[in-house]
């Protein structure tokens, strides 16, 4: 499976925006906003490729989990809501951990 790298060199700038900001102080909600988009995005074509190439195993499972917390804890690192990621996450672990 081959992920968009264009998501993925964009999300790494995006990083070192963030990682930049911080270390002079300034704000950083627009880009952690940005970054999770850009995550969401990433998960979404994950789980298209996923769907059309009919892989639903234990570690789609855990490459799913994997970007939900990734994502939750972006969330997490400006104050905004959770519970969606955290829903998602629950849902994946009833359907293949449980």
């Amino acid at each position: 499976m081959n992920y968009n790298k264009d998501l993925v060199s964009q999300s790494k700038q995006i990083l070192q925006q963030v990682l930049e900001a911080e270390k002079l102080k300034k704000p950083i909600d627009a880009l952690v906003k940005r970054q999770i988009a850009l995550m969401e995005a990433h998960h979404d074509e994950f789980v298209k490729m996923a769907d059309k190439e009919g892989i639903d195993t234990l570690q789609r499972a855990r490459i799913e989990i994997g970007l939900y917390s990734n994502i939750r804890a972006w969330a997490e690192k400006i104050g905004l809501p959770t519970d969606k990621y955290d829903n998602a996450i629950k849902v994946i672990q009833d359907k293949f951990l449980t």
